[in-house]
């Protein structure tokens, strides 16, 4: 399935890369400052587990005749030995892309 959104004249096209959990620890192991925040991170942003849920993804913008992609630069096969959630990915982004209806030979900008 395809989201898309439509703003002003763009239409927008999200496309997931990977669907991640990371435990809060990884970001902070602060518990003050978690309890200090509890109420607007919980259940939005941090689950009761503790684990915090992240998308990659990326946006295909169709407006004024051009193709742009708001791409965040993981990617399938790339070297991230600091961050092992996206470390070597293999997923199926490209076909994905193209279930928008949208190749990537026909991008403007990215």
């Amino acid at each position: 399935m395809v989201e898309t959104l439509k703003w002003g004249n763009a239409d927008m096209f999200r496309v997931e890369e990977a669907a991640l959990k990371s435990p809060l620890s990884y970001y902070t192991e602060d518990e003050a400052l978690v309890a200090a925040n509890w109420s607007w991170l919980n259940p939005k942003y941090v689950r009761d587990d503790h684990e915090c849920p992240s998308i990659f993804q990326s946006w295909i913008v169709q407006v004024g005749g051009k193709i742009i992609v708001i791409d965040p630069c993981t990617g399938n096969g790339r070297n991230f030995p600091d961050f092992p959630p996206a470390h070597m990915l293999n997923t199926p982004y490209i076909e994905r892309f193209e279930a928008t209806g949208i190749k990537p030979t026909d991008v403007d900008y990215v």
